[in-house]
């Protein structure tokens, strides 16, 4: 039978992990804005590790429970992606540039849950979670690339921060 009331807290508190996501990296970036690689990446591997969880739960709370970590994951991980994102794309091209990430976005979405609901049709629900959580943490690994970027432009820059000079980049965003 319908459980009106479960549905509604389970709603609530998936809604809550997302603010709570999103308050999490807004509290920490004066930390982390040095380290948007490393913290999108790691909300990315908690993201793909909650989903394979999904899998693996048996009952309702282990299942809220693995989606309040996706979605708190989701959250903490779109600020600071879209913060490398502004900061690699010139500003004349920053419109268009960001239009394609969505558009990539929505198609992977679409043809993700695509092929994720016929696997899980053919195979089980638990199958698709699995699937789409390796996926989602092979999706970290571009992060990679990115972090060690950042390492490079910190190396660069901590000459002229120990002269009292600043880069352009710190400039602009100051």
């Amino acid at each position: 039978s319908e459980n009106s009331a479960a549905f509604g807290v389970f709603g609530a508190l998936t809604g809550a992990a997302l603010l709570l996501g999103s308050y999490a990296v807004m509290r920490g970036s004066s930390v982390l804005s040095r380290h948007s690689a490393l913290l999108a990446g790691g909300m990315q591997v908690l993201k793909g590790l909650a989903i394979i969880l999904l899998g693996a739960a048996v009952n309702g709370p282990q299942l809220g429970l693995g989606l309040a970590v996706a979605y708190f994951a989701i959250a903490a991980n779109n600020v600071p992606h879209d913060t490398l994102l502004n900061e690699a794309i010139p500003s004349e091209r920053r419109s268009v540039m960001l239009s394609l990430n969505s558009l990539a976005f929505f198609f992977g979405t679409a043809l993700g849950s695509s092929v994720l609901g016929l696997l899980a049709a053919s195979g089980g629900p638990r199958l698709g979670l699995w699937v789409g959580g390796a996926f989602t943490l092979l999706a970290s690994v571009a992060y990679l690339g990115l972090l060690r970027a950042e390492r490079r432009a910190r190396a660069r820059s901590a000459p002229l921060e120990d002269a009292g000079l600043e880069t352009r980049a710190e400039h602009t965003l100051s």
